[in-house]
């Protein structure tokens, strides 16, 4: 998945404060409702029996470890779900995920989990056998998002159930809503939280874990018209009190969860599962999105350091690869390019295996900076070479040597004065194109700062004597 978005340089924080009670609510009280889609491979004999003998142990499983906690109800598939789970995800039809989203009948459900059983050759233990091989999706029905995806084999169909509930409730991914923002700390609360905290079969959110904030827009009946992922943000958890989960955000967007509570708004959050070891980032401009950006430095703000420690620098395509820590889920990275700094983004590695970043470009900026760099060098050079001139006239005159003297004289008199220097940094700020505002505006404060090293470096010349 390739997710794009402008970032801004600068930390951004939601200052605002929304005071609800948060306990007790039905939300965290209520137990999880789960869909079953099962589906076996119309090839095997007997398969609606097969399904109908699957699903009822399912149930007697769930009523004798998570009555109360978790319901499941038994779905009938549509008529898309076999290729969905059992083709190729990038072979998707957009009709067949539009279809899977369309089911209205699924929104009483939380999670709705679609399970696809075949009958074929098995690997088990070293050998290949005759067994059944089942692939489990998870579709979160809030956020129409599609989790892990799962394949499980068993021997012998009587084992069938028990390894699909237990890789059902492994999978079940916990989701939360926004209660309340105060700056960069956000209360979440967890969907049947309290029922989780007095269980140990289904899996609780957890200190250090991540959620994925997502947004939910609805019509007046209830219907969503528009779901986003917020990219580019993440709410680490710092602590699990009875399901209401207190959070710090860490963001690369200007506002992006909103602090007033509005009816047809959303506000969730899902639980971030890696399902790689890294993640590709490729850095383009947010002017031209197909242009790559050039090659630029690499740094993350590391805990116990002051400064930033630089990682590495993208490739010739603009791509960087970060990897995935389990100590620091959520990396801060800062992209300089030369002298300046472009863009500030947390990352979660793993997660998605590429991203794309749309970020400020500097060509124009880094045009000035060489120039200005080349300029300020060279009044450097011109420092050193009058102080050189002065010394060797006042040495020549010591000697009466004068011709000498006006040589040396002459030859101070050649080089730029600071009224030259001056002229040519302003004919360069009238030259000098502009990518946009902050371009502009950092191409100025780099001018400025060479006028007054020209100001102070470049006195007028004070000859101690002259010629006759």
């Amino acid at each position: 998945m390739i997710v794009c978005l402008v970032l801004t340089t600068t930390p951004q924080i939601v200052h605002a404060v929304v005071d609800v009670n948060t306990s007790g609510t039905e939300w965290c009280w209520s137990p999880y409702s789960v869909g079953l889609c099962l589906v076996v491979d119309d090839s095997v004999a007997d398969s609606a029996e097969i399904e109908r003998d699957t699903l009822a142990a399912l149930l007697r499983w769930q009523s004798n470890w998570l009555n109360g906690i978790c319901d499941f109800h038994p779905e009938p598939p549509p008529s898309q779900v076999w290729s969905m789970v059992c083709g190729v995800w990038s072979d998707l039809h957009d009709s067949a995920l539009r279809a899977l989203h369309s089911e209205l009948h699924w929104d009483r459900h939380d999670k709705v989990f679609l399970i696809a059983v075949t009958h074929r050759d098995v690997g088990l233990s070293g050998d290949a056998t005759v067994g059944w091989s089942a692939v489990i999706c998870e579709l979160d029905v809030r956020t129409r998002n599609f989790g892990e995806c799962r394949r499980v084999d068993v021997s012998n169909l009587s084992q069938l159930p028990e390894t699909l509930f237990c890789a059902i409730t492994e999978m079940l991914t916990p989701i939360a809503r926004v209660v309340r923002v105060e700056e960069n700390q956000i209360l979440l609360e967890e969907r049947a939280g309290a029922l989780f905290a007095m269980q140990d079969m289904l899996p609780v959110v957890t200190s250090q874990q991540v959620m994925l904030p997502v947004t939910r827009t609805n019509d007046r009946d209830g219907n969503p018209l528009e779901i986003r992922k917020i990219d580019w943000t993440y709410l680490v958890v710092d602590r699990n009190s009875d399901g209401l989960l207190s959070s710090t955000m860490h963001t690369g967007l200007r506002s992006p969860i909103n602090a007033r509570i509005r009816p047809r708004l959303q506000q969730l959050a899902l639980l971030a599962k890696p399902s790689c070891d890294h993640t590709t980032i490729h850095f383009t401009s947010y002017i031209t999105p197909d242009m790559s950006l050039p090659v630029c430095d690499i740094l993350e703000s590391v805990p116990g350091r002051k400064q930033a420690v630089l990682i590495g620098s993208t490739d010739v395509r603009g791509k960087f690869r970060i990897d995935f820590l389990p100590e620091r889920p959520v990396r801060l990275l800062y992209i300089r390019n030369g002298k300046n700094l472009i863009a500030r983004i947390p990352v979660m590695p793993g997660v998605e295996p590429v991203l794309r970043a749309e970020v400020p470009t500097t060509d124009s900026t880094l045009l000035a900076e060489n120039l200005v760099l080349g300029i300020q060098e060279e009044i450097l050079d011109t420092v050193a070479t009058r102080q050189i001139f002065v010394a060797q006239a006042i040495t020549f005159r010591q000697r009466s040597d004068r011709k000498g003297f006006d040589d040396t004289i002459m030859k101070l008199r050649r080089l730029k004065t600071r009224e030259v220097y001056q002229a040519e940094l302003n004919l360069l700020k009238m030259q000098l194109p502009y990518d946009d505002s902050v371009s502009r505006r950092r191409i100025e404060a780099m001018l400025e700062q060479t006028r007054t090293l020209v100001r102070d470096s470049l006195p007028p010349v004070e000859v101690p004597w002259t010629t006759r």
